[in-house]
């Protein structure tokens, strides 16, 4: 009987009406604006909040933003690769084993060298490159053993910056659409912007003219608005390193298609501006636009008369000159111009020669 009272009980008790949601409250009326308003808002922030909270656990954990890896691509990169040491290399009649001799006995590029930064975003934001300055750890007197030269069958690759070792400050510079340099750093007007996991390569084209030169780049880049800096290559690497040409080598071989050819290092001169730059100076005469070193390329006279030449055929009016080149005989002396381009890139402003003397006129 009891359990019969239980099962009355039981069918006597009324099921509760059930409660109206509170999620129906809240979608009803005006609510609908609010609930609306506030979706919106959660669905801007959170995509810009979920990058920034990745990054900041990989940032906990010192994982790099960003990696830049090194290359010495002077051999692509300049299109015909030039090798100095310091000392003379064992002789060889093989044009394929120099190349293995040069760099067995430390080669350095020399003149002109490579070098291939790749850039690689390992965040979920966006990260700027905003400069690149060099660091020279080593400034010695050029490599002046041996020199090899390979005259390449190919063509050069497009650079897309110019660094120049010898500026008072070096910085890189930008070239023109059609490929021409310019004196403009290029960071000036550009920024390397790479998006999240983007990866970007950067060549620079590196001269000097006065040095066995290594460096290191010091890379600054931003990131969550904060300024960083990375030094490229890293200190527990090798630095980048190249050699300016020498006046004089104790031994130079050319390799080209024809074979290895031993050149005769006593009267070889890599680059002319150096070789001018190492003579003596008889002093500096004015021109229209600037000043010009005098010196007495080769043969015999003397540098009170360079000089007096000089002066003529820059600053006397009644010397008449000819052609784009400025062609005029001054008192038995055949003086000319170089162009004004050559004048820019080779610093050379001209020359006069009488027989087997020549006197040359340069910036520096």
């Amino acid at each position: 009987m009891g359990a019969k009272l239980r099962r009355k009980a039981t069918a006597r008790t009324e099921t509760p009406a059930t409660p109206t949601p509170r999620w129906r409250h809240a979608l009803s009326g005006r609510n609908w604006f609010l609930v609306i308003l506030v979706t919106a808002i959660v669905a801007t922030a959170i995509p810009a909040a979920f990058p920034a909270t990745i990054d900041s656990v990989r940032d906990l954990w010192n994982d790099d933003p960003v990696t830049i890896e090194s290359a010495d691509v002077s051999e692509t990169l300049t299109g015909v690769p030039i090798l100095a040491t310091s000392g003379t290399i064992p002789k060889t009649d093989d044009p394929h084993a120099i190349d293995d001799l040069a760099r067995q006995a430390g080669g350095q590029p020399a003149g002109v060298s490579g070098q291939r930064l790749t850039f690689r975003n390992h965040r979920s934001s966006t990260i700027v490159v905003t400069g690149i300055k060099p660091v020279v750890e080593k400034d010695e007197k050029p490599l002046d053993g041996t020199l090899v030269r390979f005259f390449s069958q190919g063509g050069s690759e497009t650079t897309l910056v110019d660094l120049d070792l010898d500026s008072p400050e070096p910085l890189p510079t930008g070239r023109t659409e059609s490929g021409q340099p310019t004196k403009e750093p290029f960071f000036a007007r550009n920024n390397i912007t790479l998006d999240p996991g983007e990866t970007h390569l950067m060549n620079l084209r590196t001269v000097t003219q006065r040095c066995d030169c290594t460096w290191r780049l010091q890379v600054t880049y931003r990131y969550h608005d904060e300024e960083r800096t990375v030094v490229v290559p890293a200190a527990d690497q090798p630095p980048f390193r190249m050699t300016a040409y020498a006046v004089r080598y104790r031994a130079v071989y050319h390799v080209d298609p024809d074979g290895l050819h031993v050149i005769d290092a006593k009267d070889y001169c890599a680059d002319p501006a150096i070789c001018r730059a190492a003579d003596p100076s008889c002093g500096t005469v004015r021109t229209a636009t600037t000043k010009a070193v005098v010196r007495i390329e080769k043969g015999t006279t003397t540098c009170p008369e360079a000089l007096r030449i000089t002066d003529r055929y820059y600053n006397d009016a009644s010397i008449p000159k000819q052609g784009s080149g400025g062609h005029a005989e001054v008192d038995g002396w055949s003086c000319a111009s170089t162009s004004a381009a050559e004048s820019e890139r080779t610093g050379h402003f001209g020359s006069c020669t009488r027989g087997p003397t020549t006197v040359t006129m340069d910036a520096t």
